[in-house]
């Protein structure tokens, strides 16, 4: 089958193209999903000031389920695709606004929040650095609430924050 010159020559333009569709598929799906985050984060934004301005979550003492069921069934309203979690200081999950099993683990992690605290030089959250420049606050879910570790800082949204990268985001805004 593959005797003569030009049918080895066909075949390997054949496995080429291939090849070029099959990483113009992938690619294309893996940018259309970044796409898809992005847009999905933008158009949350408003929802996540909003959240945070009123702020009724952090002043809560108490997590009575019914309550927070009925905050938490006000602001899906707005937006029917978010979640919003209420985390106790170690980050453990006390309540959700996700349906049952949506969930996956026990508790967030806030390493990234305590990398910030420490190099910003803020000691808690609320609290504003001895330069003047940083104040490290939690709010809901800065519309990201499916995504890990959200920060905003002026109106930059960056996701996926690790306590590694908290000091190269920090030197940028510097």
């Amino acid at each position: 089958m593959l005797r003569t010159l030009y049918s080895r020559l066909a075949a390997v333009l054949l496995g080429l193209f291939a090849l070029v569709g099959v990483t113009s598929i992938v690619g294309t799906l893996h940018f259309f999903q970044l796409y898809s985050e992005e847009s999905n984060q933008r158009l949350n934004q408003p929802l996540a000031r909003h959240l945070a301005d009123q702020n009724q979550l952090s002043s809560m003492t108490d997590a009575n389920p019914a309550r927070l069921r009925t905050m938490f069934d006000m602001q899906m309203i707005i937006n029917p695709s978010i979640q919003i979690y209420l985390l106790d200081s170690s980050g453990r999950i006390q309540a959700y606004s996700a349906a049952s099993g949506a969930v996956n683990g026990e508790r967030v992690a806030l390493e990234p929040v305590k990398a910030f605290l420490e190099h910003t030089g803020a000691k808690d959250l609320g609290a504003t650095s001895p330069d003047d420049r940083w104040t490290v606050i939690e709010v809901e879910c800065l519309g990201a609430c499916g995504f890990a570790t959200p920060v905003l800082i002026n109106d930059d949204f960056i996701e996926n924050v690790t306590p590694e990268k908290v000091p190269g985001i920090l030197e940028r805004y510097r």
